[in-house]
């Protein structure tokens, strides 16, 4: 497995202005978007913990002392046979529950180790893929419906 994205992956990434990376996690490669937002109308984000920077931090480390009050590590895994096979579900770090609420979101109360944090694991599914189609672009368009709703 290639340690990059398709082209027009990076490309549609970049045009957007997302700080993004690749990140290889044992056997898996994740996208890792830092600072992605989401609604605070509708979400409470988990307090960041008070840690002083580290200098030469990596990887989540890195990534904690970059997030803004709003925003969130998303993680994407980018299974061995993309962009062939589909994207399916992602992650975030901190954690996110209901605004108001102690409830985790709906499909969203299941917590899994990853890049090094214990990360929130939203399961949305995707009805169909179109191979050559469909691609980081879309799927980042149903993950903002759901972390930013109308």
């Amino acid at each position: 497995m290639a340690d990059h994205l398709p082209e027009r992956d990076e490309s549609y990434l970049n045009s957007k202005g997302f700080r993004w990376e690749l990140f290889r996690d044992g056997d898996g490669l994740w996208l890792v978007i830092i600072g992605f937002g989401f609604s605070a109308a509708h979400f409470d984000r988990e307090q960041l913990p008070e840690t002083p920077p580290v200098a030469g931090a990596s990887g989540m480390d890195a990534w904690e002392r970059s997030l803004n009050e709003v925003g969130l590590v998303l993680l994407v895994k980018i299974p061995p046979q993309y962009p062939q096979a589909k994207l399916d579900m992602f992650w975030v770090w901190p954690h996110l529950r209901l605004k108001g609420r102690s409830d985790y979101p709906d499909r969203a109360n299941h917590f899994e180790q990853h890049v090094g944090r214990n990360v929130q694991l939203f399961s949305r599914h995707l009805a169909q893929w179109r191979p050559g189609i469909d691609g980081v672009a879309g799927y980042l368009a149903l993950i903002n419906g759901i972390l930013n709703p109308r």
